[in-house]
């Protein structure tokens, strides 16, 4: 019966498994019980999102922290705060009906804090399953590649044990949580720490596993040739082109930084973001030094032309308008333009959308701003509700105070899209 089973579900992740060109919009459902999410699938598939994540459901420490969803205790039991196996079941159902794939969040690095379990002692693994049970050594420099892989992650919380992930008996204990839960309906995982696990792991996992399962992995990396050794087995979360923009939307950023930003990260496809779970809260992870150039980057990914995209659930409500503009135009191609300033930025997807966006602290006008090849007629902007409208040339002849001339406010993006019917 249970190799019936997974013959099963093998066929339905087949059935729901994208090609490699379908653009893919994530939504990290972190930390959300999965009774609550279901509902809300069909909502989000309504703003194109095409997958979600679910955080870690394996039994972990009982802790209500969201960290403590990333210390595993137990893989063979579904249990905690955000539901248990049943309502697990209940969520990826959900997805299959809405045709949203349900991805896990999946820990395989290490278990949780030693000062809970000091003798090792697990309900799957025991000392021998560790690396150096006795010492504990904990990651230092990650550039080395023994200490990264074979180290223990320790922070001001916790000292995690690192399991030996190129152990036999460890890959196999893990890849049962893995085909349970493909059993159960997941349409792929998302590896947390992935850096810090031998990639001959992934592909041993690959060999064991549906052929059309989504894998991305968290690998931030030290160096382009450690990230790039990942790609064979998995995309990677695009922490490269994240560096860049964290310089682009800082207080010194240019226009133009923008445009060459995009050469800069590891390609289209990886999975890009503005931010993760980890930089929540007074975590210093990689984060903007204001909400407002946190949503200007959101912009950007979203609405630039970038096929694979994920969204931090504590951050939809500020990128509607984005979404809005992505799905409209998801199927067109990006070309940057000059405004005439430096401080603003723009660019056109297609000839019936564009985007202008200030990376300054003052207003800026934009006397005869022509945007090429773009089709005459009116054009509304998402998330404000006016029009401008352009002539045959492409130069703006209407704004929203009826004047030839564009306006863009301090830190701004403004969405355009072709009305319709359009005004000459």
């Amino acid at each position: 019966m249970q190799r019936l089973m997974y013959l099963v579900a093998l066929v339905i992740a087949a059935a729901m498994a994208p090609s490699v060109a379908v653009a893919e919009l994530i939504y990290e459902a972190f930390e959300e019980p999965f009774d609550s999410l279901a509902p809300r699938l069909p909502a989000l598939r309504q703003l194109g999102f095409t997958r979600v994540i679910v955080s870690p459901p394996q039994k972990s420490l009982p802790r209500p922290e969201w960290w403590a969803r990333y210390q595993p205790v137990d893989y063979s039991r579904i249990e905690g705060p955000l539901g248990d196996r049943a309502s697990l079941a209940r969520l990826f159902a959900a997805g299959r009906q809405t045709g949203v794939g349900v991805l896990v969040d999946t820990v395989l690095n290490h278990m949780a804090n030693d000062a809970e379990f000091p003798g090792l002692d697990f309900p799957q693994f025991g000392p021998d399953d560790f690396h150096d049970p006795v010492a504990r050594p904990c990651i230092t420099d990650y550039s080395d590649r023994n200490q990264a892989v074979n180290g223990w992650l320790c922070d001001f919380r916790a000292r995690l044990p690192d399991l030996r992930t190129d152990s036999p008996r460890v890959r196999e204990v893990q890849r049962n949580y893995l085909r349970d839960l493909v059993e159960m309906g997941a349409s792929g995982f998302r590896f947390d720490a992935a850096v810090n696990i031998e990639t001959e792991t992934f592909a041993w996992f690959r060999k064991q596993l549906p052929r059309n399962l989504f894998y991305f992995g968290e690998v931030v990396g030290t160096s382009r040739s450690e990230v790039e050794s990942y790609f064979p087995h998995m995309r990677v979360t695009d922490f490269f082109l994240l560096r860049d923009l964290l310089q682009v939307f800082g207080p010194d950023g240019q226009a133009h930084s923008l445009e060459h930003s995009v050469s800069r990260g590891l390609g289209p496809e990886q999975i890009v973001f503005a931010r993760t779970h980890d930089g929540l809260g007074d975590q210093p992870f990689f984060n903007f030094s204001d909400k407002n150039s946190l949503l200007l980057a959101y912009t950007f990914l979203l609405t630039a032309g970038f096929p694979n995209v994920y969204v931090l659930n504590r951050d939809l409500d500020d990128v509607r308008a984005s979404l809005d503009f992505r799905q409209k135009n998801l199927c067109t191609s990006s070309s940057f333009f000059a405004t005439g300033d430096s401080s603003v930025a723009a660019w056109r997807r297609g000839r019936a959308a564009f985007v202008l966006m200030n990376l300054s602290m003052d207003w800026k006008t934009l006397p005869n701003l022509k945007i090429p090849d773009l089709e005459s007629g009116c054009y509304r902007e998402l998330a404000y509700g006016f029009e401008a409208c352009l002539n045959s040339d492409g130069v703006v002849i209407e704004w929203s105070d009826d004047k030839p001339e564009a306006k863009i406010g301090p830190r701004t993006a403004l969405l355009f899209v072709a009305s319709a019917p359009s005004r000459p």
